[in-house]
């Protein structure tokens, strides 16, 4: 049944490893915008460089569970219709 799913599957890994990154950044730039946030030697250049950067982050989170779950839409839908494949085939030869 995996035998058309390895791309789907290794897309899937891609994913969910790169939007782990970004979550594990945005954690970063969130500890370090509310460590600093009452340190006086904390410029308003840095505290804007530093939600621009929560704001890309974000979108980029987005899009990334955006595309795991489109890709786990159709790995679903893929190996559906392999089983449905099977099952016909079998049904054929009884």
């Amino acid at each position: 049944m995996t035998k058309g799913l390895w791309g789907w599957i290794l897309s899937l890994v891609v994913i969910r490893v790169c939007s782990l990154v970004m979550i594990t950044s945005f954690a970063t730039r969130i500890s370090y915008f509310l460590g600093n946030m009452m340190n006086p030697t904390f410029t308003h250049d840095e505290i804007r460089n530093v939600v621009i950067q929560i704001l890309v982050v974000s979108v980029l989170i987005f899009v990334f569970q955006f595309i795991q779950g489109e890709l786990e839409y159709r790995a679903q839908a893929a190996a559906r219709s392999s089983i449905r494949q099977k099952l016909f085939t079998k049904k054929q030869c009884h």
